[in-house]
């Protein structure tokens, strides 16, 4: 729970992050320490995850992440939001152009797993 919710807070895998602030990286152990708090207050009942809000759409990214492999990087900017518009939870039209620069953004953290 604390490396997911490490990812979906900060963009940062967690050893990266811990990695980050041992090296003294005041950014670093702000997130950190966010991260943190947030999963003692889930540890104890007092936080749900389904409650948080991050700055990106998780069901987005988990649907572009579940896709990654069964071709969603061959889509276009319109047939990705097609295809979002039919299949998303979420309900709402998308844009073509946002979810291209999500598309981009969860290619980029994956790659950093890979580090």
């Amino acid at each position: 729970m604390l490396a997911w919710l490490c990812w979906h807070r900060t963009g940062i895998p967690l050893p990266q992050l811990v990695k980050q602030y041992d090296e003294g990286n005041w950014e670093a152990s702000k997130k950190l320490h966010r991260v943190i708090g947030d999963y003692e207050k889930w540890r104890y009942g007092k936080l749900r995850p389904d409650d948080l809000r991050f700055k990106s759409n998780r069901d987005h990214n988990i649907i572009i992440m579940a896709g990654l492999d069964l071709g969603l990087t061959k889509l276009t900017e319109n047939d990705l939001a097609e295809f979002f518009d039919a299949l998303c939870p979420c309900g709402k039209e998308h844009s073509p152009e946002n979810l291209k620069k999500a598309r981009a953004r969860v290619i980029k953290l994956l790659a950093k797993l890979g580090q």
